[in-house]
């Protein structure tokens, strides 16, 4: 803590041992909780774990189940990512690896926010809420440190090598995307919906201004001092897509 530690997050993604397997997981429950338990002895004011929902595995008591113990660690942050399947991974490969469940997600992202962790930002929940996660959705910038680790200057996003040996070799950035104005202003909406943040109503041209007064009028959307949000982080590309799309 003397280092300025203020903050530890663990990767449990579940505490069944069967789902923990099928993630290709290398601890179990009892590493996970045993974890958590040596921070806060450690002295770890601010204790986060990472839950992962989604698999073909995953049904309400799976997940209820997750809840119920996470429930009793003394952690103040909960992040909960939905499975992404990408081309080229072992989860690619496998048959029917995801299942897509919108119920699923809502009654797992309910029983978190009645942990008393309220939700600000898509997939993050708590009491302590992470300032460089509401840095990415600001766009703020930030110094991405390690292997595949982006950073963000201004409007320039840097890509390093995702290889690790690669990387120690040569840690400088690999690739440099250079964005628009247009795609700044797009990506502000997108992040904007899907997080506490909002949107500024002064961001917006004239055309997106109408959309968003039909959002309002449908209450998809809310307005407060000056900005603009969402009020379903579920439906938030869709409602993205609605306002700055063409």
């Amino acid at each position: 803590m003397k280092l300025g530690v203020n903050r530890i997050s663990f990767g449990v993604q579940s505490f069944n041992e069967e789902k923990l397997k099928f993630l290709g997981r290398n601890h179990n429950k009892k590493l996970a909780i045993e974890a958590v338990l040596n921070a806060k002895k450690a002295g770890v004011k601010n204790i986060s774990i990472d839950f992962i929902y989604g698999t073909k595995l995953d049904n309400k008591n799976l997940l209820l189940n997750d809840i119920l113990i996470a429930e009793k660690l003394p952690i103040n942050h909960l992040s909960a990512y939905s499975l992404t399947i990408e081309e080229n991974t072992i989860f690619f490969k496998k048959p029917n690896a995801g299942k897509d469940s919108l119920i699923l997600a809502k009654f797992f992202t309910d029983k978190i926010k009645n942990m008393n962790l309220p939700q600000y930002e898509i997939s993050n929940f708590g009491t302590y809420q992470s300032i460089h996660n509401l840095g990415y959705w600001n766009q703020d910038n930030y110094i991405g440190i390690g292997a595949g680790a982006v950073g963000f200057l201004k409007n320039r996003r840097f890509y390093p090598s995702k290889d690790i040996e690669k990387y120690i070799s040569n840690p400088l950035y690999k690739d440099i995307e250079n964005l628009s104005k247009n795609d700044l202003h797009v990506e502000k909406i997108f992040l904007g919906l899907r997080s506490k943040i909002g949107i500024p109503i002064d961001e917006f041209n004239n055309k997106e201004l109408i959309n968003i007064e039909t959002l309002l009028k449908s209450q998809n959307l809310k307005a407060h001092g000056g900005k603009i949000f969402n009020t379903d982080y579920f439906l938030s590309d869709e409602l993205a897509l609605f306002i700055a799309i063409p």
